[in-house]
């Protein structure tokens, strides 16, 4: 389509084209920032490759080698997509690619976009603020309570808040996709305070759990990677607390630097 502007003729995006793709003004409005520039770029892949159903299955790899980062960080920002409910991720299996939804706007959680909040009152009949269960995994990291510090001498008269434990246990259920019931409840409570009382922080078990997840997440599409980290494939929170004091001393078997995140690096590459 030509048009004129500013005294130049030039050719402007016809939209009629099918390799043309869309993306929500209310995502660049707010959530983009929240997200940050990688999980930006990665749902504007994921957009490119959504068919009418708005769903798609580009590899990790090829994702990373679209927008030039590494798969790491596709994963990392899929992870953010995800809490905000942006996107669903189905797993396919090992040898196949993961599929993605994208979700309408209307079921989008998550951020503190006043503005934009009010622009998806008008658009949509439904509640916002109706997918509050969804905000509990936003800031996980954000103003943690760590009970490690002035703990008394005897371990029985050590208390952890009930803050601390719905941080971490509600992090460990998502990192693990699981819902904690009954005794193995009680097990991860248990763990939790025996870290808290050794000196370990909150901080370090939220940091701990969020690499055995991406390295798990890595491995279904890396038999090399798998090889060296399998013992944490099926890991718990006893797999945390057993391997802390590796994970602290940078010591942690089978971590190599290319598949260690930002926020482990103090902790692997000492």
């Amino acid at each position: 389509m030509e048009q004129q502007t500013f005294g130049e003729q030039f050719e402007i995006r016809d939209m009629r084209h099918k390799e043309k793709f869309q993306i929500d003004d209310f995502y660049l409005n707010g959530y983009a920032k929240e997200c940050g520039i990688y999980a930006t770029g990665v749902y504007v892949s994921l957009c490119r490759h959504a068919d009418k159903q708005q769903m798609c299955f580009p590899s990790l790899k090829r994702i990373a080698e679209e927008l030039g980062i590494s798969r790491s960080q596709v994963i990392r920002a899929v992870k953010k997509l995800k809490k905000h409910n942006i996107i669903k991720v189905k797993r396919m299996g090992k040898k196949l690619n993961n599929r993605y939804i994208l979700i309408d706007k209307s079921e989008w959680s998550g951020g503190n976009f006043t503005g934009v909040r009010q622009e998806l009152h008008l658009v949509s009949d439904r509640n916002f603020h109706s997918k509050d269960t969804q905000l509990r995994y936003t800031h996980i990291k954000d103003k943690i309570n760590d009970d490690s510090e002035n703990r008394p001498v005897k371990r029985k008269e050590f208390k952890v808040s009930v803050a601390t434990y719905k941080q971490l246990t509600d992090a460990y259920q998502n990192y693990r996709g699981i819902e904690l019931k009954g005794a193995e409840f009680g097990q991860v409570k248990q763990a939790i305070k025996t870290m808290l009382y050794s000196g370990r922080t909150s901080q370090n078990i939220l940091d701990f759990m969020e690499f055995c997840s991406e390295q798990c997440e890595l491995m279904e599409q890396d038999e090399k990677l798998e090889k060296k980290l399998g013992w944490l494939k099926n890991w718990t929170m006893l797999t945390i607390k057993r391997k802390m004091p590796e994970f602290l001393a940078g010591q942690l078997g089978g971590a190599e630097e290319a598949y260690i995140p930002d926020y482990a690096k103090n902790y692997i590459n000492k």
